[in-house]
């Protein structure tokens, strides 16, 4: 299920965060890529999916096992919030594909970036080729 409009925060646990950063941290070189589920602006759950295309400036959410996590959201009646990805070489923000290909407008894009400091994770709305940051909060 789908979100009316997009959300303007998203508030993660600890533990959500780790397990996003653990995974993009895997996938290295390439782009890490997965699903972020939850109620209202709650994240309930982190879903670290292949991409399919394996490369290191593009993802591709491998469909069968979306289709697998789709029907678990369904079953509990959670919603798809967020599609997470890693930018292993570039900056923290939309790169013109990802805006390119940004298909659903209410769910929001979460970034993660690997840059000299770190790594570092920013949110985004996306909606007709703009993107809009989004607050993340991330609990101890």
């Amino acid at each position: 299920m789908l979100p009316e409009k997009s959300p303007r925060r998203l508030h993660f646990s600890a533990a959500q965060r780790d397990a996003m950063r653990r995974h993009v941290e895997v996938e290295l070189p390439n782009e890490a890529c997965g699903l972020v589920a939850g109620r209202g602006d709650v994240v309930t759950g982190v879903f670290p999916c292949t991409n399919t295309l394996g490369s290191p400036c593009r993802f591709e959410l491998d469909p069968e096992e979306m289709l697998e996590i789709f029907k678990r959201l369904r079953a509990d009646d959670h919603l798809r919030l967020a599609i997470y990805h890693s930018h292993p070489a570039g900056p923290a923000e939309p790169s013109p594909t990802d805006l390119a290909e940004a298909h659903y407008p209410t769910v929001a894009t979460v970034l993660w970036s690997l840059g000299p400091g770190g790594w570092q994770c920013r949110g985004f709305s996306v909606e007709s080729g703009v993107s809009q940051e989004i607050t993340l909060t991330f609990a101890d």
